[in-house]
């Protein structure tokens, strides 16, 4: 499948295709057009403000799964999401 695409199985060996948090994210941010997101504060602003996501959850995001995504969707705004989440990780390791 592709890259943040899970396959689910439920009860009676159904299965269903997913969404992984990485590429639902990557997705919204890609398809909202005219957010001004231009640098790592205009990022962490939508984050928190418009996708009203908590920084603890921000820094649940795994950067292996962005950093490909970014690649393959040639997004400067998935470059700035996945320095976000480190810089969150790194404020939390430092309050720890």
């Amino acid at each position: 499948f592709p890259v943040g695409i899970d396959q689910v199985e439920i009860e009676g060996g159904r299965t269903f295709l997913i969404a992984v948090p990485e590429k639902a994210i990557a997705d919204k941010i890609q398809d909202d057009r005219g957010t001004g997101i231009r640098n790592q504060e205009d990022m962490r602003r939508y984050l928190m403000q418009s996708l009203r996501i908590d920084a603890e959850n921000i820094g649940k995001l795994r950067t292996e799964t962005l950093s490909i995504l970014a690649e393959r969707y040639g997004s400067r705004k998935l470059q700035l999401l996945n320095k976000v989440i480190r810089h969150f990780r790194d404020e939390r390791a430092r309050h720890e």
